[in-house]
């Protein structure tokens, strides 16, 4: 039964291949359903960009060019500072913050983007 949900066997390939359309799609329904001034909190456990910053950024732009929905991706820079001698922080990320997995701490990855709908 485990490995029948194993999202990394090679019979789920195609599956796999299609999560970063579908959390795009549940990004952009996040984003609808905020109210202006409201947050969205995007968050994966994984390491990869496409389902990560890539995500992120087709989000912002289905948002504005289909729903005319203007998004601000906020820059959590502080709380990695603030967080910096805790966990281990991805240098260098355009979106959002990634906190690398790091045995001493136990804990990783985690991608988390702020987004806040302006209209």
């Amino acid at each position: 039964m485990e490995e029948e949900n194993n999202i990394f066997k090679r019979s789920r390939t195609k599956e796999r291949q299609r999560l970063p359309l579908l959390q795009t799609q549940l990004l952009l329904a996040g984003i609808r359903a905020a109210r202006p001034g409201g947050a969205v909190m995007y968050s994966t456990c994984s390491l990869s960009q496409l389902q990560n910053e890539c995500v992120v950024e087709r989000a912002v732009q289905l948002a504005q060019e289909e729903l005319g929905i203007s998004v601000h991706v906020q820059d959590l820079a502080p709380l990695a500072r603030l967080f910096g001698d805790c966990f281990h922080f991805a240098k260098d990320l355009r979106l959002g913050e990634l906190v690398l997995p790091h045995l001493t701490a136990n804990f990783g990855p985690i991608y988390f983007c702020k987004l806040c709908r302006v209209n």
